[in-house]
């Protein structure tokens, strides 16, 4: 069983991994400053303390909020006696990074293009619906070529309403028609079409460099409002979690 965290800018996610693959989840909103390790460290022994029924085998942190990382590393470490290992590039993925810095790429994009590579073959394009929308390119050989990064849906209903004097707040998950018919639907045909326009434009630029048979893959916390909109080959919502396991077997 390994212990799998991905801190991101709006949630983290822990996430226990077994033989079935993801078999506990537990999400947090990600502090706003530091974070408290000993509020972690009773967190995960209330959570996870009575479920485990055997030492856990490790644990893989996937962070874009450095400032929180030391203290779940020190939470790990408290509950379980374990160190983690930190997603980044100079670890063993599986992939070559064509890219001017690989060491600058979010430790996100690197697991979930490593589960992708180890789950899907040929040349690979992830969408990933999070706080940020991002898109990463694969090669069939597995080289990283780069990609594109936005604000994400929720980034952008909170942009509208905060900058504006009379645009409200709106539950992006309800239906619209377009042109809509009032102002909240306006917001979410313009931020979820808008969403879906610019990726397949990206999208379609990139396959456009690439060559044979390209396979478009949606995965982020958002992928279920945007998969109702925007066509994919495959939506996998917990491939940051496949690639964490596969760094872990390849690093530990």
């Amino acid at each position: 069983m390994l212990l799998l965290t991905d801190i991101g800018n709006t949630n983290i996610t822990i996430a226990l991994y077994g033989k079935s693959g993801v078999e506990q989840t537990l999400r947090l909103s990600t502090p706003a400053g530091e974070a408290d390790a000993q509020e972690y460290t009773s967190i995960l022994r209330s959570r996870f303390g009575s479920y485990l029924k055997q030492p856990l085998s490790g644990a893989v942190i996937c962070s874009v909020v450095p400032q929180v990382t030391a203290a779940i590393k020190t939470c790990i470490r408290e509950c379980f006696a374990i160190e983690s290992i930190e997603v980044n590039a100079a670890l063993k993925t599986g992939l070559v990074f064509q890219i001017t810095a690989p060491h600058l790429l979010g430790s996100d994009r690197i697991a979930t293009a490593t589960g992708a590579r180890s789950l899907y073959d040929g040349n690979l394009i992830i969408l990933d619906f999070g706080t940020a929308t991002t898109i990463c390119a694969l090669t069939a050989m597995g080289m990283y070529t780069g990609g594109a990064i936005m604000p994400g849906i929720g980034m952008s209903a909170a942009s509208l309403q905060q900058g504006t004097a009379q645009l409200p707040a709106v539950d992006l998950s309800r239906p619209f028609t377009v042109p809509g018919k009032d102002t909240s639907e306006n917001i979410r045909a313009g931020i979820l079409l808008g969403q879906a326009g610019a990726v397949e434009k990206i999208s379609s630029r990139i396959k456009s460099g690439m060559r044979g048979d390209t396979r478009i893959i949606m995965t982020g916390g958002h992928c279920g409002l945007m998969k109702e909109i925007l066509s994919v080959d495959v939506v996998t919502p917990n491939l940051i979690f496949e690639g964490m396991k596969v760094i872990y077997e390849l690093n530990s």
